[in-house]
Formats: structure tokens, sequence, C-alpha cells
């Protein structure tokens, strides 16, 4: 067993409710919560996740906007230490190997572009490396934007990558969730 999970961003503020809901958060998020909390556990060497993790006191490099265009900028959400910055569903009950908290005072979509949140030093691509974990599979909020980002990074990295479809949602409906598992897949990832 030489495969990682990485659970992109299952947020409060990213599931209903929310300040930047997306429809079908919290379907995911318990799908996840089941698949680790039970025996599909076992398939993996390392479970980890990424949080969107913003400063309370600025715009976070312009992220943050009072008219967003949900482009380029977006309302406020995940401030560090927030209970939109919690995870979702009850998955801060689970234990994650570590977490990597991404988007302090700037625009960061990648889990890669994120920080240990045990190990400052330590971001994914070091933590992977240093456990020899080629293959992972990816999940989470949302494949339109960050999941994506995600999973094309790893690709650039050489990971051979499986995006758990069935535990992913993407802003914009099923339509749009469509579109960007089929650009991941164009880029190298086996959608299963």
């Amino acid at each position: 067993m030489s495969k990682a999970l990485v659970v992109v961003d299952v947020q409060n503020d990213f599931c209903e409710g929310g300040s930047l809901a997306v429809e079908g958060g919290h379907a995911v998020a318990l799908g996840i919560h089941a698949l680790i909390s039970g025996s599909g556990r076992r398939d993996y060497k390392k479970v980890l996740a990424t949080k969107d993790w913003h400063n309370p006191s600025t715009t976070n490099g312009g992220h943050f906007h009072d008219s967003p265009d949900y482009t380029d900028t977006w309302p406020v959400h995940c401030i560090a230490n927030s209970d939109g910055a919690r995870f979702a569903n009850g998955l801060d009950a689970i234990h994650f190997d570590d977490e990597f908290h991404k988007g302090w005072d700037k625009p960061a979509y990648s889990g890669f572009e994120g920080r240990s949140a045990r190990n400052q030093t330590t971001s994914l691509g070091g933590y992977l490396s240093a456990y020899g974990l080629v293959e992972i599979d990816v999940c989470g909020i949302a494949s339109t934007h960050c999941v994506k980002a995600t999973v094309i990074d790893a690709l650039d990295r050489g990971h051979v990558v499986r995006v758990l479809s069935d535990l992913t949602v993407g802003v914009g409906g099923a339509e749009a969730n469509a579109a960007a598992l089929k650009e991941m897949a164009e880029a190298g990832a086996v959608i299963v």
C-alpha cells in the first residue's frame, strides 16, 4: 500500500449554508467520512486534507472582494480558526495524517500551495515525496476549482492520480462538474 488520499477543502463554508456554498457539499462530506472512517481507510498509507485558510485581517491578496466576480474574487470565506474553516459533517473527528493550509494572504487553489498545519516548512509535495507516495486519490470541493488545481499540480509533479468522482462536487452544478472531470481526465487523471 503506497497510495495517499487527498481530501480537498471539505469545509463548512463550501457546504450548503456556508458563505461560499456548493450544492452537494454536505453529501460529499458524508461520503468521504464513510470512506475514511470505515474499511476504505486501509486502502491508503496516508490520509491527508487541505483547507482554505485565510487571514481575517486582509483581503488575502485581493482574493476577497465586496463585489466578487466568482472567478478571481470571492466573498469572505474560510477564515482561519472560524467555524466556516472547520471540516464539514463529522470530518473533524477523523484522524488525518496531516492537513495543509493554503491561501494565507494570497489566492491559492492547489493543495500543493499549502503548508502543513503541523510543520509550516512542509508542503504537500514534500510530504508525499518523504513517504514515497506516487499514487494519490483526490476528492473534495470543488472539482471546478481547488480539486482541479490540486489534480493538475499532482500530475505535473509526476503523480499517478485518480479522482473519486462520486466524492467530488463542482461549482455550477452537474454540467460544470462534468466539464471539470473531463479536463482532469484529458490532463492524465483517471476518473473513477
